[in-house]
């Protein structure tokens, strides 16, 4: 039998106005949150990207490879982008609100982390908003994960890297139980604080070769139960960056083929090719070439000429301000046309590009 509940209000925050007045205790016994129509049919609704169309907000991604494929590096190639403010990685638009990222190691000490992000970027302010947080005393442990909440809360993280499955779980990694066990937790700590959680894990030794892309180790659900899924695969100095699930995004194939070279002690991640960039690494790249400041107008002609792209000045604002780019002037009110946007110098001398 269903009863008026006297604590209706404080269960759900006070927003009651379109829920039904009557619900169960025994609905309220198993934590369950319910929604109207009204409530759950929203404009404004969708995914939330941190990396847009590859990574989501508020979920976890999967990085996966072979051991020694870049993975890790390429890990702290996008935290490196984060903290320093950059507005695109791998030709897709990083929508910031922290710049802070939170770096979890199972694997490696301070001193290795340290060393890497060198290789890097030695510029030391590259790196001020990233955390370090090393798990090695739960290798083979439960992790305390109240502790790992707490601290990641202080933080207040856009992304947080886990280093990596392999070493944080504690369970069998091939019996679905514990799998999912561990994949739930990293998903409610995402949600809770409302991050993006990059998982970096490994592939079978023995996964076939044939395979276009292999799946991570192990129990299934470590694919299945993820949102969105990135398969790392290193040839000689190269590496392949492909897509292979996404449960949010559009649904071609998307790939990035990248350059790993090694100026020196330094790792350099170039784009070996254009083919297939996002409209955030045009749009960027379109004020880049016209030296850092352009109008809407200059910026929808750019376009046309070098990417061959038709784009109304709306979409065109829509993208510079979702990446928060810094901009002067404006027309009337609800309409894009008299703006400028501008890129901070690092972009345009090059050196932000990815």
């Amino acid at each position: 039998m269903q009863v008026q509940n006297n604590n209706f209000d404080q269960k759900y925050n006070g927003h009651t106005e379109h829920f039904p007045r009557i619900v169960s205790d025994e609905c309220y016994k198993k934590r369950w949150r319910f929604y109207e129509w009204r409530e759950y049919r929203r404009r404004d609704g969708g995914p939330q990207w941190l990396v847009e169309n590859i990574i989501p907000r508020r979920y976890v991604t999967v990085l996966y490879g072979d051991g020694g494929s870049g993975k890790s590096y390429l890990a702290l190639h996008l935290a490196r982008t984060i903290s320093a403010g950059e507005f695109v990685w791998l030709g897709e638009a990083v929508i910031q609100r922290t710049k802070k990222v939170a770096y979890v190691d199972f694997e490696m000490d301070v001193s290795m982390f340290g060393y890497r992000t060198l290789t890097i970027d030695e510029d030391d302010s590259a790196w001020e908003d990233v955390e370090y947080f090393n798990g090695n005393n739960y290798r083979d442990k439960s992790l305390d994960w109240e502790l790992l909440e707490d601290n990641l809360r202080d933080v207040g993280a856009d992304l947080v890297i886990v280093d990596s499955f392999g070493f944080m779980h504690a369970g069998s990694h091939t019996e679905a139980e514990d799998v999912m066990s561990t994949l739930v937790k990293l998903s409610v700590l995402a949600q809770k604080l409302d991050c993006a959680v990059l998982l970096i894990d490994h592939i079978a030794k023995d996964a076939p070769t044939e395979s276009k892309h292999p799946k991570p180790y192990g129990s299934v659900y470590k694919y299945n139960a993820v949102r969105s899924a990135l398969y790392v695969a290193k040839n000689e100095d190269s590496l392949t960056v492909e897509r292979t699930k996404t449960n949010f995004s559009r649904g071609q194939h998307w790939v990035r083929h990248l350059t790993m070279d090694n100026e020196g002690n330094k790792v350099v991640f170039n784009e070996e090719v254009s083919e297939g960039h996002g409209l955030a690494y045009q749009i960027i790249e379109a004020i880049r070439m016209l030296g850092g400041k352009a109008n809407l107008k200059q910026i929808e002609d750019e376009l046309k000429k070098e990417f061959e792209v038709e784009v109304c000045r709306n979409t065109i604002a829509a993208y510079c301000r979702k990446l928060n780019l810094p901009s002067e002037g404006g027309g009337k009110k609800g309409r894009a046309y008299g703006l400028t946007f501008y890129l901070p110098s690092t972009f345009t001398s090059g050196e932000g590009r990815q």
